[in-house]
């Protein structure tokens, strides 16, 4: 998981090869006896990355609008 896989040369895998949000190289001569799966990073980091700058426009235009509600007034409003 989020770790980058390397296998050299002559190397055998008996059962699956994964590769969770990672990356993976391997050598021509790699054999694996079961099935190789391998997910690339941007697949996790992509979307989480997405909403994290959803969340900071958000953030950012709320903060704006107040700012100005409060820049609006001759003096600060009651409470």
């Amino acid at each position: 998981m989020f770790g980058g896989i390397r296998l050299g040369e002559d190397v055998s895998v008996g059962q699956d090869l994964v590769a969770m949000f990672g990356s993976m190289r391997a050598g021509e001569s790699v054999t694996v006896g079961g099935q190789r799966v391998v997910q690339p990073a941007w697949i996790f980091w992509g979307p989480l990355l997405f909403i994290a700058l959803v969340v900071i426009l958000v953030v950012h235009e709320f903060r704006n609008h107040r700012r100005r509600a409060y820049m609006r007034y001759p003096f600060p409003p009651r409470p």
